[in-house]
């Protein structure tokens, strides 16, 4: 079996997933040419591939599924009443202070999920609100939000690791979301941090386990790592479910 014919077939199977048909078919090829691209003995035995029942299919179906649930790009039905995959519903009072105290007006929310149908718009004078998220199902919610609210956002389906990030904004919200975008190390999750044009970015991550139990280390000592050797200062804001690191360069222009 031909690569091109080979990826096409797998994205058939990933799209009769009610797991996977609200994703974009270019997020699903993605997944299955990094699974293939990553992995030289699979590649190797790609042409000997007859038929999508074989053995070598389904590893590479199976790895790429775990890639998007890895990476929590899909949204599993069963796991739904697990409290670190519940929305947050609204952001912090404490987190808000922070946020205020810049007067923003442009935000960006990368793997938004449906944060933007709970932010308080009422708070702040948006000029714009850009929402990023694979799920077209996402999408297509915040963006009838937007209009029915008559709210200045836009919700866009996207890769964040392939995103444009030349606009500028004044807050960017990475919440939930470095933990996966890297299958080893931070240097993916880095790198979106640092490409991110803003004069706030406010990264925060679940203090919780899928079984609901608390983490024994909450707080995430790569970030503050990577903040000090950076040499920005950050505030620490912990709640029950969440631990939220609020970076500020209030240097940096509109």
């Amino acid at each position: 079996m031909e690569r091109k014919e080979f990826v096409e077939a797998c994205l058939r199977f990933l799209k009769e997933s009610r797991n996977y048909s609200s994703l974009d078919d270019e997020i699903l090829r993605k997944s299955i040419t990094f699974v293939l691209s990553s992995e030289m003995p699979l590649m190797k035995k790609l042409d000997k591939v007859k038929s999508t029942r074989s053995k070598f299919f389904k590893e590479v179906l199976s790895k790429a599924k775990a890639r998007l649930r890895k990476q929590a790009l899909v949204y599993f039905p069963s796991e739904a009443k697990s409290p670190s995959l519940k929305e947050r519903k609204e952001i912090p009072e404490p987190v808000l202070n922070e946020i205020s105290r810049i007067n923003p007006r442009r935000f960006v929310d990368l793997g938004c999920g449906l944060n933007p149908l709970f932010f308080p718009y009422s708070r702040f004078s948006v000029e714009r609100y850009l929402a990023i998220d694979i799920n077209k199902q996402i999408v297509k919610k915040a963006n009838d939000f937007f209009q029915s609210k008559g709210i200045q956002g836009e919700a866009v389906a996207a890769d964040i690791k392939a995103f444009n990030f030349d606009e500028v904004f004044d807050v960017a919200f990475l919440f939930k979301l470095l933990d996966l975008v890297d299958d080893s190390g931070h240097k993916k999750a880095e790198m979106i941090f640092t490409a991110l044009k803003a004069k706030m970015i406010i990264i925060s991550f679940p203090t919780k386990t899928l079984s609901g139990k608390s983490m024994t280390f909450s707080r995430r000592t790569w970030v503050e790592k990577m903040l000090s050797r950076l040499k920005h200062q950050f505030k620490i804001i912990e709640t029950e479910n969440e631990v939220f690191y609020v970076v500020s360069f209030l240097g940096r222009a509109n």
